[in-house]
């Protein structure tokens, strides 16, 4: 935000290419969602339970992954997973083992989405991944490769923590979204109508 360089930004192929004023923006675009990124990753908009960007840090990088896709008519997409029965076992179980459940959560989304799709937690076992170039379509088969990894998870045995979790999805479409809350909350929508996941869903 003061000006410093902090890297450079290149794309690199096979064969030489035309680059048009298109593509120099859409670099530029990309370059200004790392350095914000960046800023993020450096401030307090982390959460300190997953590590995972909070909802202050991924509202910042959000509203300009959804501003790029509004400039350039990319598709986008938002999933949400929530787990209505955290406090519950927060009350049940403790403080300790409600966290151990968020970061383990955390580092599950880690390993079912890609480098590119924005993760964060929101707060109180509420997770939002904003996929990015993906239509609603593509984010129906993150979700099925998410629940797949939530399956496995219910395999290993000596599982310690059990909780049902609900999926949402919403697709981006502008100028309905307005705002980041208009997805968010279309998502949630979308989660309280889809079939709650079996209640003994574990994750090791």
């Amino acid at each position: 935000e003061d000006g410093s360089h902090v890297g450079t930004l290149a794309i690199m192929d096979h064969q030489p290419r035309e680059f048009s004023t298109e593509d120099a923006a859409m670099l530029e675009d990309l370059a200004d969602l790392i350095s914000q990124e960046v800023y993020t990753l450096g401030s307090s908009a982390l959460d300190h339970i997953t590590g995972l960007p909070s909802r202050r840090g991924f509202e910042s990088v959000a509203q300009q992954v959804l501003a790029i896709s509004r400039r350039h008519n990319h598709a986008a997409s938002l999933l949400l997973l929530d787990m209505p029965k955290l406090p519950e076992i927060t009350r049940e179980r403790g403080v300790e083992q409600a966290d151990e459940l968020l970061a383990e959560t955390g580092e599950l989304l880690g390993y079912a989405f890609r480098q590119s799709d924005v993760i964060a937690h929101l707060g109180n076992g509420k997770f939002c991944i904003l996929l990015t170039g993906a239509n609603v379509d593509q984010a129906e088969l993150c979700l099925t490769r998410l629940r797949d990894e939530l399956r496995g998870r219910n395999a290993v045995a000596g599982a310690r923590h059990r909780i049902g979790y609900r999926l949402g999805v919403a697709e981006f479409r502008d100028p309905e979204h307005r705002t980041l809350d208009d997805l968010i909350q279309e998502a949630e929508a979308s989660a309280l109508t889809r079939e709650s996941a079996d209640p003994t869903t574990a994750f090791a």
